[in-house]
């Protein structure tokens, strides 16, 4: 099973990374990794046809064009 975060935690979490100097766009692209990968190890039959990513406005957004 794959821990998941609360909105709250997560926007704490994010809080302190950039407090940390860590850029935002560095913390999407990391997110949007994990998510690709997890993707990848648990549908490794679907790959080989393409996927559909759909991603709106906002920083889950831009994850999700990482994932793409």
């Amino acid at each position: 099973m794959i821990p998941i975060l609360s909105p709250n935690q997560a926007s704490s979490w994010d809080r302190v990374a950039r407090s940390a100097g860590i850029e935002l766009a560095t913390l999407m692209e990391s997110a949007g990794r994990a998510a690709a990968a997890v993707v990848a190890q648990r549908y490794p039959h679907s790959l080989a046809g393409g996927v559909i990513v759909a991603a709106g406005p906002g920083h889950n957004g831009g994850d999700g064009w990482v994932v793409a």
